[in-house]
């Protein structure tokens, strides 16, 4: 998403994007803690078990025995080892794919309510443009008929002779 979208989106959505991305990056978290204790505790379990062995390599009497066990328990320890980098890895793969496919899908709810609030802004205008016609339309309506009553109250004070009436009346037409 660009700095143009994001600046059109309002607080309130960009709070909503950003408490789903908390909330995302809490549950990996979580699960990334869980992880990490689960191995921690299979880890404590070989070494318990290294633990163990060392007691029987130390009871062992021959010096063949305890390289044989030793090398067993090495080979052990570097297989938990390889183990637990390749959970590790798998978990921050995941997380990051998990995290860039939220990113997209915020992105294109973001752009979706763009365009909608667009499209809404659009119609808005063209009834607002309606409205400001008719109103014109009937501004010009009521001039017309204004001036069609004008001519006609001109016209009837005409026949009923009250236009010389009315100018006798006056003080200028006395006078002259």
């Amino acid at each position: 998403m660009d700095d143009r979208q994001l600046r059109a989106l309002s607080k309130i959505q960009m709070l909503k994007i950003i408490r789903q991305q908390e909330d995302v990056i809490e549950r990996l978290t979580e699960e990334k803690d869980f992880e990490i204790r689960r191995l921690t505790d299979e880890k404590e379990e070989l070494l318990n078990k290294l633990s163990e062995r060392q007691l029987k390599l130390d009871q062992a009497g021959s010096l063949a025995e305890a390289s044989v066990m030793v090398s067993g328990l090495l080979q052990a320890a570097q297989e938990a080892a390889d183990v637990y980098l390749v959970n590790i890895k798998e978990a921050e793969a995941e997380k990051a794919a998990t995290m860039e496919k939220l990113e997209r899908e915020a992105e294109d709810r973001a752009l979706a309510i763009f365009k909608e609030t667009a499209q809404k802004q659009a119609e808005v205008m063209a009834e607002l443009q309606r409205l400001v016609n008719a109103t014109n339309d009937i501004y010009d309506w009521h001039l017309v008929q204004l001036s069609k009553g004008r001519k006609e109250f001109h016209a009837m004070i005409e026949r009923t002779g009250l236009v010389k009436l009315i100018k006798e009346d006056e003080p200028d037409a006395r006078e002259e």
